[in-house]
This record gives C-alpha cells, sequence and structure tokens, in this order.
C-alpha cells in the first residue's frame, strides 16, 4: 500500500512537472546592466585565497606534496559525493584553435577547405608552447586536475577569436561535446570569455527567449535542447559581466575574480603598471571591446548579433561602460579575491594585468578549495520511508542523441 501511494504521489509530481514546462514563458537572458545597483549578497571578499601551491614546476601527480595530494583527493570525494560526474576545462580568449581569424581568412579564399581542422590544431599546439599555463588551461594541467580529483576531465577547445560569432560557435560546439560525453551533472569552469562561451550555452540549453534568434543567425536549428539531468555548476574565472545567465534553478554560477580593494569596484586604470587592483583585462573586456573580424561575412553576422547580445565592437560604448567600474555579475555569486599578485615594480607583462593567474598550476588546489563549500548539494524527498534522491531541481531524462548543426566553420 505504501508504494501505491508513493508510486501516485510520483507520478502526480511529473504530471505536474510537464504541465509546467508546457505552460511557462521562456526565460530573458539579457546582456547584464552595468548600471544596475547589486545588493552586498552578490558578492564576497575573500582577502586570499585559501590552499597550497603543490609543485608548479611537475605536472606529475607523483611530484606534488602529500598534502597537497590528499587535499585534492578530498575535494574530487566531494565533487563524487554530489554527484558531478564530469569537469569541462574553457579556456579564454586568444589562446584557442583560431586566435587571429586565420581560418576565417582562409576560408574567403578556398571556401571548399575545412580551414579550421588544418591548421586548429597547429594553432592551439602554438599558444600552449608560448603561453603554458599563463592565463591559459592547457593539457598537461587537466591531466593533473583530472588524476588528483579522481573526477574525468577534459579541455574543451575553441576558436577564441575576440567577438561574438566566435563564442557562439564555441557555445554551439561545447553543448554538442557535452552531449556526446552525457554527463548527468558536469562542472564548467571557463577562463575569461571562456566564461561568455558557458553563459551562451546556458542560455541556448534552457531556451531564453533569443535563442532562436541566436541560431537563427548562425542558420541552425538543433532539436530538442535540454539540460543535463541535474544540471550544470559553472564557475567562471576573471569573466568580464557581459552575457546574461538564465534564472534557472539548473545553471549555478559562481565567478572567481582577481581583485583589491574593500570595495567591489574595479580599480583606477593608473595602477595598472603594477596591477594594484587585481585583473583589469576582467575590467576591460565588458561590451564594446570585441575585435572586429577580418572576415567581411563574419563582420556581417556580428552586427546581427550586437542586436541580442549588446554592442560588441563600440568604442563609444566601451568607454562608457568602463565607467561603472563593474566587477561583480548580476547572475549567480562572485567571489572578489585577493590573489596576491600586486608587485613593486611594473609587472603587467608578468601577471598579463592580473588575468593570467586563474589558470597556473600553482593556483589549482586554491581553486578548488573556492569551489567545492559553494557547490549545492543534492535534494531529497522521503514519502512515507520511501526515500528518492533526486538532482536540485528536478529536470527531464537525457535528451536523445543528435547532431547539431553549427555555425558556418571559418
Amino acid at each position: 500500500m505504501t508504494l501505491l501511494v508513493a508510486g501516485l504521489l510520483l507520478v502526480l509530481l511529473l504530471g505536474a512537472g510537464l504541465l509546467w514546462r508546457r505552460s511557462r514563458k521562456p526565460l530573458v537572458c539579457p546582456p547584464q546592466d552595468l548600471t544596475q545597483s547589486l545588493p552586498p549578497s552578490a558578492f564576497t571578499l575573500v582577502p586570499s585565497p585559501p590552499g597550497d601551491e603543490g609543485t608548479p614546476k611537475s605536472p606529475k601527480l607523483a611530484d606534488q606534496p602529500e598534502d597537497w595530494r590528499a587535499g585534492m583527493a578530498g575535494f574530487g570525494r566531494r565533487f563524487r559525493e554530489l554527484g558531478i560526474d564530469h569537469i569541462v576545462f574553457i579556456h579564454g580568449t586568444f589562446v584557442g584553435n583560431d586566435p587571429i581569424s586565420v581560418s576565417s581568412t582562409l576560408k574567403t579564399l578556398a571556401p571548399s577547405i575545412d580551414w579550421s581542422a588544418r591548421v586548429g590544431p597547429l594553432l592551439k599546439g602554438t599558444t600552449n608552447l608560448v603561453f603554458k599555463d599563463h592565463g591559459n588551461f592547457t593539457p598537461a594541467y587537466v591531466r593533473l586536475a583530472e588524476e588528483a580529483l579522481q573526477v574525468p576531465a577534459h579541455l574543451f577547445v575553441w576558436g577564441s577569436e575576440n567577438h561574438h560569432l566566435s563564442r557562439l560557435r564555441g557555445a554551439l560546439a561545447l553543448i554538442e561535446d557535452l552531449q556526446s560525453r552525457g554527463p548527468r551533472r558536469p562542472l564548467l569552469i571557463g577562463h575569461s570569455h571562456g566564461g561568455q562561451v558557458i553563459a551562451l550555452a546556458c542560455q541556448l540549453l534552457t531556451e531564453c527567449s533569443h535563442g532562436p534568434g541566436l541560431l537563427e543567425v548562425c542558420d541552425a536549428n538543433p532539436p530538442g535542447l535540454s539540460l543535463p539531468r541535474g544540471g550544470v555548476d559553472v564557475v567562471t574565472l576573471g569573466t568580464p559581466p557581459r552575457y546574461g545567465w538564465p534564472r534557472h534553478p539548473g545553471v549555478r554560477p559562481l565567478h572567481i575574480v582577481n581583485h583589491r580593494g574593500s570595495g567591489a569596484e574595479a580599480g583606477h586604470w593608473s595602477g595598472v603598471l603594477t596591477t594594484q587592483d587585481g585583473d583589469y583585462v576582467q575590467q576591460w573586456g565588458i561590451e564594446g571591446s570585441d575585435t572586429p573580424s577580418p572576415s567581411a561575412p563574419d563582420r556581417a553576422l556580428n552586427r546581427a548579433l550586437d542586436r541580442l547580445l549588446g554592442p560588441g565592437h563600440d568604442p563609444a560604448r566601451w568607454r562608457e561602460a568602463l565607467s561603472h567600474r563593474r566587477r561583480v555579475h548580476d547572475g549567480g555569486h562572485t567571489l572578489l579575491v585577493d590573489y596576491g599578485d600586486r608587485g613593486r615594480a611594473p609587472n603587467l607583462f608578468r601577471t598579463n594585468l592580473g588575468h593570467a593567474t586563474y589558470t597556473r598550476q600553482r593556483e589549482m588546489f586554491r581553486l578548488f578549495a573556492l569551489v567545492e563549500p559553494r557547490l549545492m548539494p543534492s535534494a531529497s524527498l522521503t514519502l512515507r520511508g520511501l526515500r528518492l534522491t533526486l538532482p536540485r531541481p528536478h529536470f527531464s531524462g537525457p535528451p536523445a542523441p543528435r547532431v547539431l548543426h553549427r555555425c558556418p566553420k571559418a
């Protein structure tokens, strides 16, 4: 009898959920309003990140200190308890497989050749060789994180051009990547504009109202987009407040920003030589800061995306937006963390204007020490002694396998 009652209640709950899903209005995900006043609860000041540096000169797990290995194993154990079954690291601008639009330019000369497949690996290999972990996720970093946490992980590579269209192409490719791997609850970690790629992917997965417009610009028609069963946990690192985050319980963003000061406002440009106020790239990468693509068709598509995602390349708008000195995102929670990279002498190149520290191997432990306590546990429901464990919140089942039609490749 107890099982019968529990079954009927479960059927009623599922039926109510289906009715709600059909009747709900589309989410609105506008670009972030930098003039909006945010409450103090939107951010937390962290004087210095906790944790151990480990051994930054070696990417081998066996070479790391015992305390470091034990701590990372503890973070991984907690992730598995929460149901996180995959971690995706997403790099930022100019360190991907087409950072300076080489493929786009060659495509105009020889449209029949898939230039991204031919030159992409070479360009990404070059950026890994030049930048290493200086503002860049490397394969060695991801392997070490996977081994230390004992949670499957991989590096997602996208074009990394500094404009809307490249990020949207990256978002569609990220969705396809996730659906091919089928994680129930992925943790997405994006550096710089890699966070914008995640934001666009989340907008499409939650069916934001302007999602059809984004797909129309790209001439894409992917059927039945939906979040993984347990939703997605998102961590952005030095991501400027720009694209909107869906107000959806299945999208849980945490933003980490290198910041110094007693308040939440970004610093003055006069301190840039010594990175006095933290991450200046995060401060400057707001709307209007995009780089025009050398490809005329891509420039036309970016103008169409401006109407949906806010001004891309617009120096006047960029100067006006800078005046607000916004650090904090208006979706999720922002941690303003002093990474201690302020110098007494000019160090802007060594720190990449305060933007490089997040992805360094020596900061890996600190990253997960900041993230792990802030991940939400699963919810549980008890019906007359029958205990059901559900993701928080409860989502529909995994989508059927399908092939996405991406934006035209560069």
